[in-house]
């Protein structure tokens, strides 16, 4: 959604001085497809939804719940050599590739907001 409010909305570019030519040739690019939702799934349940802005924060959100539902165990690789495997099979050595490559750290981030045992 970020890329398609930055692409309809020049006062937005602006305000972040994002120039046009980082954000207007670029189109979503599907790696994954979602049977019921094709491989833009996010393009498809935006517009189902009448979602307008990143900032429609309840419509995001069941967009993320239908398709997150739909895709956890059914979505598919559609590019590379990963092509046709589970995302899930495909998830952990696409990892591992990208580690052993050093082309990928580590990461984790909370999904909520945390609070250390000291109430910081």
């Amino acid at each position: 959604m970020v890329l398609l409010d930055l692409k309809s909305k020049p006062a937005l570019r602006a305000k972040f001085g994002v120039k046009d030519e980082r954000v207007l040739p670029f189109e979503v690019i599907p790696i994954i497809n979602i049977p019921e939702f094709g491989d833009k799934a996010d393009v498809k349940v935006c517009i189902d939804l009448k979602i307008k802005s990143q900032n429609e924060k309840d419509k995001l959100e069941e967009a993320n719940r239908l398709t997150y539902l739909k895709g956890f165990t059914e979505r598919t690789m559609i590019v590379g050599v990963y092509t046709g495997m589970k995302v899930q099979e495909a998830k952990p050595l696409i990892r591992t590739k990208l580690l052993e490559l050093g082309h990928g750290v580590i990461y984790s981030e909370p999904e909520k907001r945390i609070m250390s045992r000291s109430g910081d």
